[in-house]
């Protein structure tokens, strides 16, 4: 479904005329469901780790540079996928300020082959920090979640809709969904948390079937080397 056919699905379940036009209308009522479903979106984009907004990010290092730019549609790195391929080691996440400051300003700085990282701001925008400063060309990668919830008629993709032609990434039904609700709440009309907790239903069922689920192993099995002797989840202990 297409910006245009959530809307006017929109109205039909709230009893609503249906709209021709969503982007050029000057109608109070459809410029606050276009503002309403912006703001819906980009919440149920970040309440889970959506497979189709996950994305890889290779990138090459340069000697003496310790930050990295993002990539344009970068929302959040993705937990313990950053990896340095040119020595096949996993880089340590997300390091705490104290200890990035211990790194950089303490008199004895422990020695490393591993690199750590941390995300910090570089004129008001985030940048990717690399620890120990690379010395060389490597290649290094990280996954993350894309902020394009929407894409264009021509597969481009955006973090607000732009045309009346644009398309969901996320499931249109769950936009739907959202933006009724949100709609009922906005207008200060009843039956609103019912249609809430239906969306959050909704959710819900979603998140659980987007991806795979990995098999649990009472051996304790992980794909980290070092690692074969941590459980993958709660046992009882007897």
């Amino acid at each position: 479904m297409s910006l245009l056919t959530i809307v006017q699905n929109t109205c039909d379940a709230l009893g609503l005329s249906r709209p021709t036009a969503i982007i050029s209308s000057t109608d109070a009522q459809v410029r606050q469901m276009l503002s309403l479903s912006n703001r819906g979106a980009k919440l149920l984009a970040r309440q889970h780790d959506w497979a189709v907004l996950t994305k890889e990010h290779t990138f090459t290092t340069a000697n003496a540079d310790a930050d990295y730019a993002f990539p344009s549609d970068y929302d959040r790195i993705a937990m313990h996928t950053a990896w340095d391929r040119s020595n096949y080691w996993e880089i340590r996440e997300a390091i705490p300020g104290f200890i990035w400051q211990a790194l950089k300003s303490g008199i004895v700085v422990p020695p490393g082959l591993r690199k750590s990282y941390r995300i910090k701001a570089v004129s008001n925008a985030r940048q990717l920090f690399i620890d120990p400063t690379p010395t060389a060309t490597e290649t290094l990668v990280y996954e993350y979640f894309s902020n394009g919830w929407n894409q264009t008629s021509g597969g481009t993709a955006q973090a607000a809709w732009a045309n009346d032609t644009d398309t969901a990434l996320l499931d249109e039904e769950l936009l739907t969904f959202d933006l009724v609700w949100r709609f009922r709440q906005a207008q200060g009309l009843g039956g609103w948390e019912e249609d809430y907790q239906m969306c959050r239903n909704y959710l819900e069922l979603l998140k659980a079937q987007d991806k795979g689920a990995a098999v649990l192993s009472a051996n304790g099995m992980d794909w980290h080397l070092g690692q074969a002797n941590i459980q993958d989840g709660s046992y009882p202990s007897s």
